[in-house]
């Protein structure tokens, strides 16, 4: 089973795979942003837009847009990058 955090990673690589541009604003996706004990700082009930940054080819930043930021995201396609 696919969670929201890989779902979000996977849709924003594509997408920029297919499109020129370093920004793109889409919808929350439920559950996309996860701290590490896994626990969801976003209201179950939330409906908005997510920022989504491409850093550089397979790094992104996301930044859910609500007024005031409450919760932020970085991707990195190659986790070993993060090493």
């Amino acid at each position: 089973m696919v969670t929201a955090p890989e779902q979000a990673k996977d849709y924003d690589r594509l997408w920029f795979e297919r499109h020129e541009g370093d920004r793109r604003v889409r919808p929350y996706l439920p559950g996309e942003f996860k701290t590490w004990d896994g626990e969801d700082p976003v209201p179950e009930d939330f409906i908005g837009w997510v920022e989504v940054t491409q850093i550089e080819p397979g790094e992104r930043a996301r930044r859910l847009l609500t007024g005031d930021a409450i919760a932020t995201a970085t991707d990195v396609d190659d986790e070993d990058e993060l090493l």
